[in-house]
This record gives C-alpha cells, sequence and structure tokens, in this order.
C-alpha cells in the first residue's frame, strides 16, 4: 500500500522520508512479534522472560 502511494506520488524529500519511517517501523514490528523472549520495551505476554543466552 505504502510503495503504491510512492509510485503515484511526485517524489519529495518528505513522501521518501515518510516510506523510510514506514518501512523502518514495519521491520520493527516484524521482529518483536518473531522474538522468543522479552526484552527491553518488547515485552510479550507469550514469553515474559528475558532469555540469558540471547545476546543484542
Amino acid at each position: 500500500e505504502t510503495e503504491n502511494l510512492f509510485q503515484r506520488s511526485v517524489v519529495s524529500r518528505e513522501i521518501c522520508e515518510l516510506r523510510n519511517i514506514i518501512k523502518v517501523g514495519y521491520m520493527v514490528i516484524k521482529q518483536a512479534m518473531a522474538r522468543k523472549e522479552s526484552r527491553g520495551l518488547h515485552y510479550t505476554i507469550d514469553y515474559p522472560d528475558k532469555d540469558p543466552d540471547s545476546t543484542l
């Protein structure tokens, strides 16, 4: 949906920045959902504990 809007719009600095913010937000959400532990602000009730063997 974002890419479709980007393709139809006049490319400007603001549009590029908006696209990048949306892409980064999507990646953060996708990776947070894939976590099998809670760490920092990425807390999940399915995996409430921190994995001591996992590193950042």
